[in-house]
């Protein structure tokens, strides 16, 4: 597995096929999001660009870390899915991989 497009690569991608994206994941309201960096806050926040992640099997990434009802993964992580109007949609097939 190759490094991965940024998050603002896959943003602007034209390419219809699965990309590989990294970042760090943050779940914050039930809703996930790959992010370019993670602010320092506590808990942190999605710093840059990000995109919405979709069909992503949350117990496959690990570490992750969660407090005040925000979670979010101690590394980064790169995703395989399509991405579509900021939203990335994970193969899930690929979604056991993740790392």
């Amino acid at each position: 597995m190759g490094p991965g497009l940024s998050v603002t690569e896959a943003r602007r991608s034209t390419l219809s096929e699965p990309l590989l994206v990294r970042g760090n994941l943050i779940v914050v309201d039930g809703v996930a999001r790959l992010c370019e960096a993670l602010l320092e806050s506590h808990p942190p926040q999605c710093g840059g660009a990000s995109l919405v992640v979709r069909g992503l099997d949350l117990t496959t990434i690990q570490p992750q870390s969660t407090a005040n009802g925000v979670t979010w993964s101690n590394a980064e992580v790169k995703l395989l899915g399509k991405v579509a109007n900021d939203v990335l949609t994970v193969d899930r097939a690929s979604a056991a991989g993740a790392r």
